[in-house]
């Protein structure tokens, strides 16, 4: 959701409504997870991370960590990115699909 509204508010202020109001039916159909159930796994991800020399930003370890700690995938196109995290599932909507 940080992330979303950071889009939003870089986006032309002229678009910023019309985003604003999709996001909010959005969130309204979404299950916001706690955060605190992946506190372990977010710290012992980032310092594997860390010391492997291959650090990735606190926000998208925050999600990829949560995702990892629910069993679920991350929908991304940044799948290189999130990939260093260890055991995380990834779907890339971005990439062809077989037909």
């Amino acid at each position: 959701m940080f992330e979303l509204h950071y889009g939003i508010v870089n986006s032309l202020p002229a678009t910023q409504t019309d985003k604003r109001r999709k996001l909010n039916r959005l969130i309204e159909q979404l299950e916001v997870l706690p955060v605190v159930s992946c506190v372990e796994v977010y710290a012992n991800e980032k310092t594997r991370l860390r010391c492997a020399g291959t650090p990735i930003e606190d926000l998208d370890l925050i999600i990829g960590c949560t995702a990892l700690a629910h069993q679920l995938p991350v929908v991304t196109g940044n799948t290189r990115h999130f990939a260093r995290i260890q055991g995380l599932h990834l779907d890339d909507w971005t990439a062809p699909r077989a037909a």
